[in-house]
């Protein structure tokens, strides 16, 4: 059976809607197998699985919906696909659906978008002549009980005669996103007391799936909850390979082999259970432009993850950059109570862990904690990292990168701002002693790009390759780097930077009549001489 469907040119990168992928000659990764892996064992009634972002999840529920809702006849949706040959394909539009989807709630808003998404399934599955009292006041008054995801399910068989599902997305995510914000603990509560009822001992309920980023403390949302089953990054699973691209998915959407090799390097290496997979959205979006970029970008966990942060994680993160890996404690079950004392360098690596930017090599338990082997795992998630440490080293210098390159029409200014971050900074870069200039290629290539800012880096131009090109608004500044190997070629080095620029005539092919600045950066291990000149029109002479 094929794994791909739908054709190679046409990808989706916007939409989490199963309908626009299925029988629409979009390409579609064949994941139906989740629906057969959650309907297929009965005694499983409420599971939480978590996976980093961007790896397929919302897709994975909207499929999963659309397969069970009793309100439409979807059967021609999967028509090719897996589960049309499963032996749950019985199920096929059997069942109500309370889905649920809280990644866009906030702590202004968290009341009402909940209360406007059970209202819109009380309508839609229950006409209003057959609402009965209970159901009648959830639907009329403004701030209705949080027990209604309690007693929905029961409206719901007394209508239909069978058990509804419950499935809730993104669980988590406000969780994260606001802990020791005001009004954090309101909205746990109200969580909770929402979560608690609905799914514990739940008799009208034939099963719930929730999903989200981290495996959040059963004392933190599931109070009393003793039938959770949880399927983490650590927990081997039926579930493992139905989040995210298997190799064998990605040999079928790229069959080349050096090819592969590539997006290997770039997006592959997330542990769940037993397997390494590949970020979903990132390998589409590379499919779409066909250039190797940072697609997976970063979230609000990275800020999160920068308040967490210890001196000593900082050092153990350029530690892994260095070397490769490194052993270190990972908390799996995160509190709000462990996130808000920060008291435990264990919970900024399970973090770090369940959302994906690091992954496990491998993993052993002690106590509630696991011992792992911790790497990053590709080349983006590096490419990531990089930025965060910028992020992390230049806060509260008194600079900004953004304010280096408005000054660069003065020269003496940009000089200053931008030898702030080179010299008192670098050193924190200095990884790869063989190959310095790479390292401040890479240093700057990272303050430009991970900021916003349109970077090209090494493109054919004129008679040669830039090292680097950046584009503003107002002005383009193209870079050459020298190295030199004493203080006193610096110089030299610098105005060889400048000719090469002119000769190599770096700025051809660039449109229009927007000033261009051409810098060039001559470095000597902490030192940096930086010269300036404005390019003065668009003819060979420079």
């Amino acid at each position: 059976m094929n794994l791909i469907h739908g054709e190679q040119n046409r990808i989706n990168l916007n939409s989490s809607f199963f309908s626009d992928f299925a029988s629409t000659g979009v390409l579609y990764v064949d994941k139906t197998k989740f629906v057969e892996h959650v309907c297929a064992i009965p005694e499983e009634q409420v599971m939480l699985i978590t996976r980093p972002r961007r790896m397929g999840k919302s897709l994975n529920l909207d499929t999963l919906c659309t397969f069970l809702d009793c309100t439409k006849d979807t059967g021609y949706l999967f028509k090719d696909l897996y589960i049309e040959n499963s032996a749950v394909w019985q199920k096929l539009n059997k069942y109500p659906v309370i889905y649920l989807d809280f990644k866009d709630l906030t702590l202004e808003n968290y009341r009402q978008r909940f209360r406007d998404m059970v209202r819109k399934l009380l309508i839609k599955y229950i006409p209003l002549e057959h609402f009965d009292d209970i159901i009648k006041r959830y639907y009329t008054i403004e701030d209705f009980s949080t027990t209604i995801l309690y007693d929905f399910p029961e409206a719901l068989y007394n209508y239909y005669g069978v058990n509804p599902y419950i499935i809730i997305d993104e669980y988590d995510n406000l969780f994260m996103n606001s802990a020791g914000s005001p009004g954090f603990e309101d909205f746990r509560e109200w969580l909770r007391n929402i979560l608690s009822p609905a799914l514990k001992g739940n008799r009208f309920l034939e099963k719930a799936v929730l999903t989200g980023v981290n495996r959040i403390a059963q004392g933190s949302l599931f109070s009393g909850l003793n039938n959770l089953l949880v399927y983490d990054v650590f927990t081997k699973s039926k579930f493992d390979t139905d989040f995210g691209l298997t190799e064998e998915e990605v040999t079928e959407l790229i069959p080349g082999i050096e090819e592969r090799k590539k997006v290997k390097e770039w997006y592959n290496g997330f542990k769940v259970g037993g397997y390494e997979l590949y970020n979903i959205y990132s390998v589409m979006s590379y499919l779409t432009s066909r250039e190797f970029a940072n697609y997976w970008g970063m979230s609000g966990i990275m800020s999160l993850l920068g308040k967490l942060m210890s001196k000593n994680d900082y050092r153990a993160i350029n530690q892994i950059l260095e070397e490769g890996s490194g052993i270190f404690p990972v908390q799996s079950r995160l509190s709000a109570e462990d996130i808000l004392a920060n008291n435990s360098t264990s919970v900024f690596w399970g973090i770090a862990v369940q959302t994906g930017y690091l992954a496990y090599k491998s993993s052993k338990i002690t106590g509630l904690e696991y011992l792992c082997e911790l790497c990053i795992p590709n080349l983006e998630l590096r490419g990531i990292w990089k930025w965060f440490i910028l992020q992390h080293i230049f806060k509260g210098s008194g600079y900004s990168i953004e304010e280096a390159l408005d000054n660069i029409q003065d020269i003496t200014i940009f000089a200053e701002l931008l030898e702030n971050f080179l010299i008192t900074k670098l050193s924190y870069y200095d990884l790869h002693k063989e190959n310095y200039e790479n390292n401040y290629h890479n240093l700057l290539l990272g303050m430009f790009s991970f900021r916003g800012f349109e970077t090209i880096s090494n493109r054919e131009a004129g008679l040669g390759r830039y090292d680097l090109l950046v584009k503003l608004p107002k002005h383009y500044i193209i870079f050459e780097l020298k190295i030199a190997k004493e203080e006193s070629l610096m110089e030299t080095a610098v105005n060889d930077a400048l000719r090469q620029i002119n000769d190599k005539r770096y700025w051809a092919g660039l449109e229009g009549k927007i000033p261009i600045y051409k810098v060039g950066i001559a470095f000597c291990k902490k030192k940096c001489i930086i010269k300036s000149v404005l390019h003065d029109g668009w003819n060979d002479e420079g």
